[in-house]
């Protein structure tokens, strides 16, 4: 029997109608997950706030180990000063001087506001931003000469967490990590201030680069990842195990996408900054992150159908059903695999689970129009939310109906 057992951080939402933190999309948590994949079958085990010292030992393994085999240049850490990582937590590490990263505990880095500036640069282009927009962003209701005040303050403390050693005298040096140019504020890029969002930007770019360099190939792989995410397509298809993983690219082409792809979701380690869920400008960035990562997942997925890896297809799908049980090309990438194993009555508790979601979908949406709803007012026509859940109900009935006519069948 072949196990496996790995750990998640995420926000979870109870999808309660009265429930004002799922409503105003704060949700619960985070908090701690054990998903464990035993023959190709992946369970979700809730751990709680805090990884026992067990768990933890094993992640830090894992992580290690899996940062040793990425060999990306997105991955290079050999000239970084500080390690950031925004995504499933908010934490920040520094290297000594026997080299070895120690996580930063002072009272200063666990204050919001500091966070807040640190992500503010993160996000920003070329990650620098000007004094007017850090005080907009941050001191939005504030007096202008306190704000400025204020960001002067906060400056400074910032460059003390980052950078303790440094002394007074260099401080406007170039070197410098979090610097004062002018009216911009700017903070050292990626070759010195590693951060894993960014990482896992450069490599999807990276993946898509080499996708669109090889026009003919990717026409093909597309063609065939098309057909293969279609269930009528692939259930009268070959057996998975009989498609070559390289029959539509070219092998040295698809193998290292591949390997982007894979180094790319062993970094998205969750939700961008989960603990901050009412700044806009944060939501946006870890909404923009997350579509990335499905999206990524769903690729991955496609690679593994066609390699015949139908383990990994199935806890690749599980895991982004854990983090959008309403994703409907997952449920029916995850359907054709389990009826393609005879696992037919896995596949409709697939279709179940997601036909009880969108209903409860449809129901809190019209709750919500009633609501606001504060007087008579005339029909208007379906919204294209809804005449988009229509379409994916109607689609599942149909695969209901064939599986449950095969299960008679059989």
């Amino acid at each position: 029997m072949n196990s496996k057992i790995t750990y998640h951080q995420q926000v979870s939402y109870c999808g309660k109608t009265r429930c004002k933190k799922c409503r105003e999309g704060v949700g619960h948590g985070p908090y701690w997950y054990a998903y464990k994949t035993v023959d190709g079958h992946t369970t979700r085990t809730y751990v709680g706030k805090n990884l026992p010292a067990e768990a933890l030992t094993t992640l830090e393994a894992s992580g290690a180990l899996a940062e040793s085999d990425l060999a990306s240049p997105a991955l290079d850490l050999n000239t970084v000063a500080l390690r950031i990582s925004v995504l499933g937590q908010f934490r920040l590490e520094r290297r000594t001087s026997e080299l070895q990263w120690q996580a930063v505990q002072d009272a200063a880095w666990q204050e919001r506001i500091v966070r807040a500036l640190l992500a503010l640069l993160i996000c920003a282009p070329e990650r620098k931003v000007s004094r007017s927009q850090a005080i907009a962003t941050l001191w939005s209701r504030t007096d202008k000469e306190i704000a400025h005040a204020n960001l002067s303050k906060l400056i400074q403390k910032l460059r003390t967490i980052l950078e303790p050693t440094r002394r007074r005298q260099s401080a406007r040096s170039s070197t410098q990590l979090l610097r004062v140019e002018g009216d911009w504020i700017l903070l050292a890029d990626q070759s010195r201030v590693w951060v894993d969002a960014d990482a896992f930007t450069e490599l999807l770019r990276a993946a898509h680069t080499l996708t669109r360099d090889d026009s003919s190939a990717v026409v093909e792989s597309d063609l065939a990842l098309s057909h293969a995410a279609q269930p009528s397509t692939l259930v009268e298809a070959a057996p998975l195990s009989a498609i070559s993983p390289l029959e539509h690219v070219s092998t040295g082409t698809g193998q290292t996408r591949e390997r982007l792809m894979r180094e790319a979701a062993v970094i998205y380690g969750g939700d961008f900054w989960p603990e901050e869920r009412q700044v806009e400008w944060v939501n946006l960035r870890r909404q923009s992150l997350k579509h990335d990562w499905l999206n990524l997942m769903l690729e991955l997925a496609d690679l593994y159908m066609l390699h015949g890896s139908t383990s990994y297809t199935i806890s690749t799908l599980d895991r982004v059903l854990a983090n959008d049980p309403a994703n409907e090309s997952a449920v029916q990438r995850l359907i054709v695999v389990l009826a393609k194993l005879n696992r037919r009555g896995e596949a409709l508790r697939a279709y179940r689970r997601l036909s009880d979601i969108l209903q409860r979908d449809t129901k809190l949406s019209r709750w919500k129009r009633r609501a606001c709803c504060t007087r008579p007012c005339a029909p208007v026509a379906r919204s294209p939310r809804r005449a988009w859940i229509a379409h994916q109900r109607r689609l599942l009935l149909h695969w209901h109906s064939q599986l449950s006519y095969d299960n008679r069948c059989r």
